[in-house]
């Protein structure tokens, strides 16, 4: 990757009582990533995902390499402490592009 930056501020999507003295945050974040893929034939030759994402070759090649700029979204769950406000514990919990979306739940 080859920077990220913040789209909006951070979007509160819901809030929940654990206990006494922790909250859990559920925060969804949009990204503008730039990315670059580097691919040399023995990548196409063993993965079945990257010749998707190439196309058919009929010609081995030395390098390739694609690159852009795509908006993704990130969930986390934030375990807060209700009095420090201290964040105890963070999980990515999603990764959403534009073709695809990842639950790590």
């Amino acid at each position: 990757i080859g920077g990220a930056a913040l789209k909006n501020p951070p979007q509160i999507e819901s809030i929940r009582a654990l206990s006494e003295e922790e909250v859990l945050v559920r925060v969804l974040m949009k990204v503008d990533v730039d990315y670059s893929i580097n691919f040399d034939w023995d990548d196409y030759a063993e993965y079945e995902d990257v010749r998707e994402l190439l196309g058919s070759c009929d010609e081995s090649f030395l390098f390739t390499s694609l690159s852009g700029k795509e908006t993704i979204t990130l969930e986390f769950d934030l375990i807060i402490h209700r009095i420090t406000k201290e964040i105890i514990t963070y999980e990515l919990s999603l990764i959403e592009g534009p073709s695809a979306s990842l639950f790590l739940r």
